[in-house]
């Protein structure tokens, strides 16, 4: 196994080390909390654990930081309006929302963030002379 295959088989594994508990809670509890934090669970490790894992730079690097700035902010912020949806809206009306609906926003939602978050990489990105 190579060094590369081994490093994927490692951010899997540690992926599903995280979300197992979060999936057992679930089981465990049927209101809103659960679902989110599975779901912000989802989009954080998905976005930094493996669609971000090629364009990390050396952490030292200035520009790195001032790119990571505005990304977590970002993603703060879209944290943020899906609690929104999913736990207070669901306390105002009982009745939660589709699967889903959910997960297809969740995925929509990824996607637009990891494709601003390249373009705020690449305008940070120190340019080669």
């Amino acid at each position: 196994m190579s060094y590369k295959n081994n490093n994927k088989f490692l951010t899997y594994f540690l992926f599903a080390c995280g979300f197992l508990p979060l999936f057992i809670w679930s089981f465990r509890d049927h209101g809103p909390l659960p679902r989110y934090f599975i779901m912000a669970y989802v989009i954080t490790a998905v976005l930094f654990g493996i669609l971000m894992n090629g364009e990390y730079p050396c952490f030292a690097s200035r520009w790195f930081w001032n790119a990571m700035l505005p990304i977590f902010v970002l993603h703060g912020a879209i944290l943020f309006g899906l609690f929104k949806m999913l736990v207070v809206s669901t306390s105002i009306v009982p009745i939660p929302l589709p699967t889903r609906a959910v997960y297809g926003v969740v995925g929509v939602l990824l996607i637009f963030e990891w494709k601003v978050c390249l373009r705020i990489v690449d305008w940070c990105r120190p340019k080669q002379s």
